[in-house]
Order: structure tokens, then C-alpha cells, then sequence
């Protein structure tokens, strides 16, 4: 190899890692996938430290993606509503959303009803362009749902610390010799 072409290498191969690093598709885990009574979610984690959430009901599907962090501050919250005691003469609605990443419009909605001291459990995802739809949940489901966002969470986090690049573990500094050296 010539001389300008060796001390081309190191830049040209962290180039080249970091074009591949931003155009890598993150890796993808499957955590969670719920048959519920009036559809369906399937939970998968990401490496990039997203959650990504796909939800059927009876007739439409959407599917949407989460930061890990705001995943779990969702999953923390709403298992206290989920787990909450019931009063006889309260009548109430209380409802924890989790918006979509984008900030869109997209969310996911659980909606715990309480009537004559009974709870009952509502999931609404809206869409996009402001429709979406809704289905009812039995209450051992909307917890099994807080839980699996939850897990998706923190799998999420997990996948990122995993996937977080080292000298090593990247090929294009490895063959280019190494991490990059200060320059004096």
C-alpha cells in the first residue's frame, strides 16, 4: 500500500464505520406477544433504545415506537393506576397516555373506568391523522399489557448498552488498527 493511501486508511475505515452505524437497522428483540380478548400486541425492543408496539383490534392495526425511558415512565405510572383500589361511590375515568416518538399524533391510551366500585379497562390507539380505535381489556390483561410495555423498556435499555460500539467490536477500527489516536 502506498504512503498516502495508509494514512488515508484510519479515516476512510471510521468513515466507513460511522456511515454503516448511521444506516444500521437496530436489532430487534421480541418480548411480548399478547392475545387479548378484543385484539391483539406484540411488544419487540430495539437496540437503538426504543420500544416498538404493534396493536390489532377488530379491524385495524397501527404500529408505533417509543423511547425506552418514556416506555418506562408509562409502564411505571400506569401499574399504579392498574393496581389501584377501587372505592363503591367513586365513578371516574383516569387515562395514561404514551405518545408515539415522533410526536405525531400517534399515542396509545389505557383508560381505567371505575362504576359502582367496579374498574373497567379501555386501550385507545390513536393514529396519525387523529382517528384510531379502541378496545376493551379485561383487568388481568391491562395488567399483562402494563407489564410487557415495561419489559419492553428496560430489554430496550439492555439491547442499547449491549450494541454500544467498542474498538473491538467494530470491524472497520479493527482493520484500520485500532480506536483513533489523538493528534499532537
Amino acid at each position: 500500500m502506498s504512503r498516502g493511501l495508509r494514512r488515508l486508511a484510519l479515516p476512510l475505515a471510521l468513515a466507513s464505520s460511522l456511515c454503516a452505524r448511521a444506516q444500521a437497522t437496530p436489532n430487534t428483540r421480541p418480548v411480548a406477544t399478547l392475545s387479548l380478548s378484543a385484539g391483539a400486541m406484540i411488544v419487540n425492543a430495539r437496540s437503538d433504545g426504543r420500544v416498538e408496539l404493534a396493536v390489532a383490534g377488530r379491524d385495524s392495526t397501527l404500529q408505533l415506537t417509543f423511547l425506552a425511558a418514556d416506555a418506562q415512565r408509562w409502564a411505571d405510572s400506569t401499574t399504579r393506576l392498574v393496581h389501584e383500589a377501587t372505592r363503591r361511590t367513586a365513578s371516574a375515568d383516569r387515562r395514561s397516555a404514551l405518545e408515539d416518538e415522533a410526536q405525531d399524533g400517534a399515542a396509545f391510551t389505557l383508560i381505567r373506568s371505575v362504576t359502582n366500585g367496579e374498574a373497567t379497562y379501555r386501550v385507545f390507539v390513536a393514529n396519525r391523522s387523529y382517528g384510531g380505535f379502541v378496545f376493551e381489556l379485561a383487568p388481568g390483561e391491562a395488567q399483562a399489557v402494563v407489564a410487557a410495555i415495561g419489559r419492553g423498556a428496560r430489554t430496550a435499555v439492555d439491547l442499547a448498552r449491549e450494541s454500544s460500539l467498542s474498538p473491538a467490536a467494530d470491524p472497520a477500527l479493527a482493520i484500520a488498527g485500532g480506536a483513533p489516536q489523538a493528534s499532537p
